[in-house]
């Protein structure tokens, strides 16, 4: 959350926002360094199994989305 609050001040500015953050530069990065000293303060056991589950679900999304893709079934895209 943090990266994306600096990711899109720098490149959208003029933007219209809805909830303010001021100071978003600190805001982000406290939220960016609070996340990653959660994140080695847990076991070892934890931190694998956080790795093994995403990578479980990132080969599902793409085996899923390559076959129910408009491109696969061979349908064209409406533009």
């Amino acid at each position: 959350m943090g990266v994306s609050l600096i990711v899109l001040r720098l490149r959208e500015p003029g933007r219209k926002r809805v909830f303010k953050a001021p100071l978003w530069w600190l805001v982000g990065a406290i939220t960016v360094i609070g996340c990653l000293l959660f994140f080695f303060s847990l076991k070892p056991f934890t931190q694998t199994a956080f790795f093994i589950w995403n990578g479980v679900g990132l080969v599902i999304y793409l085996v899923w989305s390559s076959r129910n893709s408009r491109l696969a079934k061979g349908e064209e895209t409406a533009a």
